[in-house]
């Protein structure tokens, strides 16, 4: 099958077109804001509970790691979720060698 001799350029247009409407590069720093609702630098000796919940009432882990919230933790402004091989008193059926970490925004 012959492709007729327009179509590479026409098709290079399109691309072209495509691309100039894409920014280039991320914007330029320093202009940008934050938004404090939607940010944490984790320098709190906790979580803020506005923001963050260290669990999520509904779901209480993926089988077999078990969400508990002592797992959860800030350190050096970082939010520290920690996985540990370990078994706690009465764990839900299913759950079982684990306990793991999440957080809720």
């Amino acid at each position: 099958m012959k492709i007729p001799g327009l179509f590479l350029p026409g098709f290079l247009a399109i691309q072209a077109a495509a691309l100039a409407q894409q920014p280039a590069s991320p914007p330029i720093p320093g202009y940008w804001r934050i938004v404090p609702e939607f940010s944490d630098e984790f320098n709190a000796p906790e979580l803020d509970a506005g923001k963050w919940q260290p669990k999520n009432p509904e779901w209480p882990g993926r089988p077999p790691g078990l969400y508990l919230e002592k797992n959860v933790t800030l350190k050096n402004g970082k939010l520290q979720l920690q996985l540990k091989a370990e078994n706690v008193p009465d764990m839900p059926a299913g759950y079982k060698d684990y306990t793991c970490a999440i957080v809720r925004s």
